[in-house]
């Protein structure tokens, strides 16, 4: 191994060790990994990696991951299979889900087991506004899971946006709900899971069904909104139109309509 690939190595690994504490530092150690070895391809994918995870900076990062693209001299597949990955996690950012989608493709074909591809592929899929789209998203999230993605919790909660574009509101209640109990993200399960109550609660009209589900809307908005409440929110945010308190008027308004109906009475 050349003295300048060992201190490419060295630079890299400097690197790594400052992510979390200052990730411009670990920017300029990257920097100086590719100037002793502008072929280092894991300086590239790590500094573009920052970029995008830390530095906010999808349009830099798209940079570094062309770079580790071009550059790997060996056409190692797992290099590729990441490099391709985590660019179409930023062409997603900067939202150009065709790129996206062909990089997690491009992803797959290097690595079938890639769980990360999957996820973030189902997660592009899903803003398309296909059906087609959509119905394969869900098998993505499928194989996700089964190729060991790490946050499941997260895929449920996936699954469960999926599912409400496809108006198949109650499966995407059964998902909100798994995703919860393995510690999704509650905020937005509660926002979404709320909206596929009342969503639901369409297609049981005069019905005990529709005020179980009018009842858990009503409840899951209550929760949000004192879960952002608690966190500091900006009331701003808490009184906007679609927001917490305007959807927890809009399922009381409804529910007011049928006050009247037997099926609201307390007798």
């Amino acid at each position: 191994m050349s003295n300048n690939k060992d201190l490419a190595i060295e630079r890299k690994n400097e690197g790594n060790a400052w992510i979390s504490r200052d990730p411009n530092m670990a920017i300029e150690l990257y920097e100086a990994a590719k100037a002793a070895d502008p072929t280092y391809v894991v300086a590239y994918l790590n500094h573009g990696r920052v970029l995008a995870e830390k530095i906010g900076n999808p349009v830099g990062a798209i940079e570094q991951f062309n770079k580790a693209i071009e550059y790997d001299p060996d056409d190692i597949e797992k290099i590729k299979a990441d490099a391709y990955c985590c660019r179409g996690y930023a062409y997603r950012a900067i939202d150009n889900l065709e790129l996206a989608i062909f990089d997690f493709s491009s992803a797959l074909k290097r690595n079938p087991s890639y769980a990360n591809a999957y996820f973030g592929r189902a997660l592009a899929l899903g803003e398309t506004g296909s059906e087609t789209d959509l119905r394969t998203a869900l098998r993505d999230l499928k194989n996700a899971i089964d190729c060991g993605l790490e946050n499941v919790a997260n895929a449920h909660y996936v699954f469960g946006c999926l599912y409400t574009k496809l108006g198949n509101h109650e499966k995407a209640i059964e998902h909100y709900d798994i995703s919860e109990k393995l510690g999704g993200p509650r905020a937005d399960i509660y926002g979404n899971r709320g909206s596929a109550h009342r969503g639901a609660s369409d297609y049981y009209k005069a019905s005990d069904k529709e005020k179980e589900h009018l009842n858990c809307a009503l409840e899951n908005y209550r929760n949000w909104e004192k879960l952002l409440t608690d966190e500091g929110c900006d009331a701003e945010f808490l009184n906007a139109p679609g927001g917490p308190r305007d959807r927890i008027r809009s399922v009381q308004e409804l529910m007011s309509l049928y006050e009247s109906y037997p099926l609201y009475s307390n007798a």
